[in-house]
């Protein structure tokens, strides 16, 4: 319709219409007849008057043309598995040949071939479309015009689209049936699809493992698929796979997916661990046992050697039910020492038991020891001070304890020798045995006899170990062995009877558990020594040897003044400390024989009065009887245990002896007698004599008697 530029035709609405068609390449095709009919409107309100005209031209080859050639498919998407026919028109004047066509430049054929002569078309026919059908299909065909070839061809590029489909395969089993641990499984997942899939992921019981998208280099890339491949052979990847992919084809996603079962089996697999191999005494120790394998292990047993004891079974599984946890495809099981000992040393193993297959099987761990490693401790039963008294018997006990065991044990005593014990001796001169059969721990004794107070003093006691780092160490612990006894005191003398003038000897003497601190040595209330660690006295001539503490005294010339009673005293501190307190005490004797002074004679004047000279009487012991024989037969006891008062002094006695107015009867000769007790007590008598002369000038008296009367009348003579 007019106005306006029609299909690229001129429409002018003022002048004639001219509507042209131009033919760039005549073809046969285009032979025919061709009508133009032109209509307008007479009048617009009445369309029964529309006026019309038309003319009719006929269209034939009258000249040359040149082949022409067009190859398409019947449809614009071509799905694997279709349907589809790929056509080749060729027309041309003279007549082109028949065309051939050509797949990447490789010979091909059609089907079928129809048409005239100078236009033919060329069919061929494809079922059940596959990715081989898609190529760089070409339609050639040619003919002569004035002698030479006019060539001509199409192309038609045939792309085979798909919706993406997944394939997920597993390795082939083995002989056995059955895949196991250590067997390389290799699970493949392909993604079909054209254009190629632009997605894919693989999870494993809804875990993801793999994603693509697009990019990455993980997947193998086809012509028309998309591989990725894992290889595994553990326990762990068992499960359920699923493999998902997507592609798009002309704006619509496609996806699809594949499941696979994986199922590896293993034979059980224990292994034990210890968190601690070396541990201190007392500390806290875990024993790890992880039975794996499947299907998950159904029991677990721990167990227990130490030395060459029987096998212990600490744990089962089946009966303790908190002893294991279950994880995937293993047992975690668990057992806590909270305070190990020594009867905790030793081999540890496991047994898991899980079935395969069907088929039970049982299998031991490995054996993994523990064994204490800490410092080698001593103890003594006792120590610091220990009293044992004087004569009993007292057993150090040394217990050495160590882990790893300790390999010597040195007893030093206190003259520095030692006593040994070693683990590899033969000849061990201190006695160890293990405690409660735990090489461990030592008990080593020694016994000390305290006769003579033999073993007192400082022993030291010392263990010896290894720990794993091979360096060694040692303890020790120290006793100081206290014989007690209480002091005893003795007091002994070179001789107890002593000639006058010779000398003696005395020993004052205190022994004791503890060494007496206090000596004394009295003699008539008068200090001879006064020995005091206390306060510090210290006194020349007191020795000390051993237990006993020592005061000599010698007297080169004894005179009567040393007899007497000698008093001495010790003091010591016995058990406990108490202090004890002894005495002892000896007389000396100094003996003589009696002896009497010289005593002058005596002239006395009548009725004065008769002095007998002063005399001494010496002797020691002391002389015990003095007599006077007077002239006219009669005797005094001048001194005896009576008469004292005549005499005085011990040892030498002085006599001072008066017999009152002289007589005639008291002229004569007197005698002295004294006596005493000499060496072994035997009597000795001294005697001295001496004369007494009573003079009177001479008178006559005369006495006269009248009638018997008596006349004194001493005026007449």
């Amino acid at each position: 319709s007019c106005p306006g530029i029609v299909n690229n035709r001129t429409c002018n609405k003022n002048s004639d219409i001219e509507y042209v068609i131009e033919i760039s390449y005549f073809t046969s095709s285009l032979e025919g007849s061709y009508t133009c009919k032109m209509e307008s409107e007479f009048w617009k309100t009445n369309p029964d008057n529309l006026i019309s005209t038309s003319d009719t031209k006929h269209l034939t080859t009258k000249y040359v043309m040149p082949s022409k050639t067009e190859l398409e498919a019947d449809r614009n998407l071509i799905w694997k598995g279709s349907t589809f026919t790929l056509t080749c028109t060729v027309e041309g004047y003279p007549p082109p040949q028949r065309p051939t066509l050509w797949k990447n430049q490789a010979s091909d054929t059609f089907t079928s071939c129809d048409g005239g002569t100078n236009k033919k078309v060329c069919t061929k026919k494809f079922t059940n479309a596959g990715y081989d059908d898609a190529a760089v299909y070409e339609c050639k065909t040619k003919n002569k015009i004035s002698g030479t070839d006019s060539p001509s061809s199409d192309t038609a590029n045939i792309v085979i689209s798909s919706r993406v489909s997944v394939s997920l395969t597993l390795s082939s089993l083995p002989s056995r049936g059955y895949f196991i641990t250590g067997d390389s499984v290799t699970l493949t997942c392909i993604a079909d699809g054209v254009p190629l899939a632009h997605y894919m992921k693989i999870s494993r019981d809804g875990q993801l493992l793999f994603e693509y998208k697009n990019t990455g280099a993980d997947v193998t890339k086809g012509k028309h698929d998309i591989t990725y491949k894992m290889s595994t052979d553990k326990l762990t990847d068992n499960g359920k796979y699923k493999c998902e992919a997507k592609n798009q084809v002309k704006g619509n996603v496609y996806n699809d997916d594949k499941e696979q079962n994986l199922k590896i089996y293993e034979d059980v697999e224990v292994t034990i661990q210890v968190d601690k191999q070396y541990p201190k005494k007392e500390d806290s120790v875990k024993i790890t046992c992880v039975a794996t394998g499947s299907d998950t292990p159904s029991n677990v047993k721990l167990y227990h050697k130490l030395g060459s004891n029987n096998e212990v079974l600490l744990k089962d599984s089946s009966g303790d039910t908190s002893f294991c946890k279950p994880g995937d495809y293993k047992l975690t099981c668990i057992h806590t020492i909270s305070s190990i000992g020594y009867s905790n040393n030793g081999e540890y193993w496991c047994f898991g038991k899980n079935a395969v297959n069907g088929v039970e099987k049982t299998i031991k761990s490995t054996t993994t020891a523990v064994e204490i490693s800490s410092i080698v401790l001593v103890q003594l039963t006792d120590t610091g001070d220990k009293e044992v008294e004087l004569g009993s018997k007292y057993t150090i006990t040394c217990t050495v304890d160590g882990g790893k065991a300790p390999y010597k044990v040195e007893l030093l005593k206190p003259d520095e020798s030692k006593l040994t014990w070693q683990k590899s001796g033969t000849s061990n001169t201190l006695s160890c045995t293990p405690d409660n059969n735990i090489d461990n721990i030592l008990k080593c004794r020694h016994e000390i006899d305290t006769t003579l107070y033999k073993g007192e003093g400082a022993y030291k006691c010392t263990g010896y170990n290894q720990l794993p780092n091979n360096s060694y160490n040692s303890n020790n612990k120290d006793i100081n062995i206290i014989v007690t006894k209480d002091v005893t005191v003795t007091i002994s003398l070179s001789s107890t009877e002593v000639d006058r003038e010779s000398p003696v000897t005395l020993t004052c003497e205190a022994e004791g558990g503890r060494v007496p601190h206090v000596l004394q040595l009295v003699f008539n209330g008068k200090n001879l020594v006064n020995y005091n660690t206390d306060n510090g006295t210290n006194t020349e001539g007191v020795t000390i040897s051993g237990h006993t503490i020592t005061y000599k005294k010698t007297i080169s010339k004894v005179s009567f003044d040393d007899s007497g009673t000698y008093y001495c005293t010790g003091k010591n501190k016995a058990k406990q400390n108490a202090e004890k307190t002894d005495k002892d005490n000896s007389e000396i004797t100094v003996v003589s024989d009696v002896t009497i002074s010289s005593v002058d004679n005596v002239d006395v004047d009548l009725g004065d009065v008769l002095q007998i000279p002063k005399f001494t009487v010496e002797g020691g012991r002391a002389p015990h009887e003095v007599i006077l024989a007077k002239p006219y037969g009669k005797t005094d006891v001048i001194y005896s245990n009576s008469v004292t008062s005549k005499c005085t002094g011990t040892f030498t006695k002085s006599c001072d002896i008066s017999l009152g107015a002289s007589t005639y009867q008291q002229d004569g000769n007197y005698k002295i007698t004294a006596k005493n007790r000499a060496k072994q007590n035997k009597e000795v008598t001294a005697e001295e004599t001496f004369s007494v002369t009573v003079y009177k000038d001479v008178e006559a008296k005369m006495n006269l008697k009248n009638g018997g009367e008596l006349i004194t009348d001493y005026d007449k003579v």
